[in-house]
């Protein structure tokens, strides 16, 4: 692909489409980006945060985090939606010790992490004033950003209609980007990709390409099955209260809390981020979607059930959640896509894949009888919206 000067075509571009786009475009490559909106897809539904990589589950992925955060601030920093610094909440203290030996583990493997002071006597009255309930804390370099707006604007800079672009590497091509196209099917031919159907405003169009780059997080798995391409991918969709200013609800930096319980006993996070004067509440209970059937992932919604169990985590450190009535917020789902690897039982030949957020089986293919717990696997982990595939069918 480096060498080839051939178009690209990126499908459905939400923050990863746009940035993959622009970078080939950097490198004098002709681009078409595909996007089936302004904004779409997680990069609109998220919490908008740019993570220091000190929540991540190993020190190797947070010390990637962390470079990745600082790569290139000078341009993020454009985009940062209130303070450089989140507060980081637990409701135990045997919570902060254990996260403080890991951090301190990481350190002495020569991991590069940010610095997490403990919170200090004003950052907790205030806190605790605000109806936070939590042993300890920290301060770290967490912080929303606001990805829709840099998205608009690598869109715009790729067709050289962005005025204000000295804060964007320069490009060394012209793309083009089709806003409001709806790709319907990838086009394979005996030697790969060769281009793609699309919807542009009513009518069905299809354009040809030598090289393909899917980055269409949650819509992947669809457009890779239609053509015998199978990988493992799993998507999960997570709910988000959109809470609207409440005057006796203020958080103003992202807020984390580490340990609420969940209604099956099991430990998680919950944090809230404001953001252009909202504030998005989520957990981190990502639910696998298995089948679709004849429903889009537009039409995937979050029952009454999922709200209540949500705001019933969130109450235990922020307790003025449960205050709130159904007017006072707006539930979201985001979708994300993860990759996977899954192992073989040794008895039954069977493929099964650990969650990565505790030792329970989310999927199993077929059922196995002959393990109570799942066989250890490893998660292959990208960024929700950037999974690339070849145009080789898997064989996995």
């Amino acid at each position: 692909m480096a060498n080839s000067l051939a178009p690209h075509v990126i499908v459905v571009g939400g923050a990863a489409g746009a940035a993959i786009a622009h970078k080939l475009a950097e490198q004098g490559k002709r681009v078409t980006l595909f996007c089936r909106d302004d904004v779409s897809g997680a990069t609109d539904n998220n919490q908008k945060w740019l993570h220091s990589g000190l929540l991540y589950p190993s020190g190797e992925l947070a010390a990637k985090a962390w470079k990745n955060r600082e790569a290139d601030w000078t341009i993020k920093k454009r985009y940062v939606n209130g303070p450089e610094q989140a507060h980081i909440l637990a409701l135990k203290s045997e919570t902060v010790a254990a996260k403080e030996r890991m951090w301190e583990k990481w350190e002495k493997e020569g991991r590069a992490i940010p610095e997490h002071p403990r919170l200090g006597l004003e950052q907790k009255t205030r806190l605790l004033a605000a109806g936070i309930n939590f042993a300890d804390g920290w301060a770290t370099p967490d912080c929303a950003i606001d990805f829709p707006g840099l998205v608009r604007d690598m869109r715009l800079n790729l067709e050289q209609k962005l005025t204000d672009n000295a804060h964007l590497p320069s490009l060394n091509a012209e793309g083009c980007v089709m806003e409001g196209a709806r790709v319907l099917r990838l086009l394979r031919g005996t030697s790969g990709i060769t281009g793609v159907d699309f919807d542009w405003q009513g009518e069905q169009s299809t354009l040809s390409c030598d090289q393909c780059v899917l980055a269409a997080g949650a819509w992947s798995y669809d457009l890779l099955k239609d053509i015998g391409i199978r990988l493992p991918l799993i998507r999960k969709k997570c709910l988000i209260l959109v809470i609207e200013n409440q005057p006796s609800f203020h958080v103003d930096k992202i807020t984390v809390c580490l340990d609420v319980i969940k209604e099956d006993g099991t430990i998680s996070d919950v944090s809230l981020v404001p953001f252009d004067g909202k504030i998005l509440a989520a957990g981190t209970d990502f639910r696998v979607v298995y089948e679709l059937r004849d429903r889009s992932l537009e039409d995937l919604t979050s029952g009454a059930s999922e709200v209540q169990a949500l705001k019933a985590e969130l109450s235990q450190c922020f307790t003025k959640i449960a205050e709130l009535r159904d007017t006072d917020f707006q539930p979201r789902v985001c979708f994300k896509t993860e990759h996977y690897n899954p192992v073989r039982c040794k008895k039954s030949n069977a493929l099964k894949i650990r969650d990565r957020s505790g030792p329970r089986t989310i999927v199993r293919f077929p059922a196995c009888p002959h393990c109570s717990i799942p066989c250890r696997s490893l998660w292959l982990a990208f960024p929700a919206g950037s999974t690339s595939a070849s145009s080789t069918p898997s064989t996995t």
